[in-house]
């Protein structure tokens, strides 16, 4: 069984919905850019998006026990520290104390969804120019995008 875990803050009263109505959708946006018809090689094109998104549906639990949301909180800081040294001391009462500030959550996944709109309906020319755009714009989504668009010609 697939799951997600996670920590949302307890002063967001979303988390207090969760027993009552545990179906949750969370969805991960990534990589997005408006794509100008002047992107193109070919004569007749419109505006548009090229985006990515993932999302995943589930149940939902908060984790009550003081123990398994402080392993949720350290697989989180394991995940994202790595090696770079930084540990959660777990003799400092401060760090003990934002612990209670936080909800843990762990959503049993049943059902993963992805969309990508890259103009995959387009030629390689066309995919190539916007790409092309895309790289030559200063704005780091754009970037990203073209990178994304990149891999799908491979």
């Amino acid at each position: 069984m697939q799951r997600l875990t996670g920590h949302i803050a307890r002063a967001n009263p979303q988390w207090r919905s969760w027993q009552k109505n545990p179906r949750v959708k969370v969805i991960f946006h990534g990589p997005h850019s408006y794509i100008s018809p002047r992107y193109y090689v070919s004569e007749f094109n419109v505006p548009t998006w090229n985006y990515s998104a993932v999302s995943i549906a589930g149940r939902i639990r908060t984790i009550d026990e003081p123990l398994e949301s402080l392993g949720v909180i350290q697989d989180l800081i394991g995940k994202y520290e790595g090696d770079s040294g930084w540990k959660l001391d777990l003799a400092d009462r401060r760090y003990m104390k934002l612990l209670d500030a936080v909800v843990c959550f762990s959503i049993e996944i049943d059902h993963i969804e992805a969309k990508f709109k890259l103009n995959q309906n387009k030629s390689q020319e066309d995919r190539q120019s916007v790409i092309s755009h895309l790289r030559a714009s200063s704005i780091r989504q754009d970037q990203e995008t073209a990178g994304l668009m990149e891999k799908t010609l491979r």
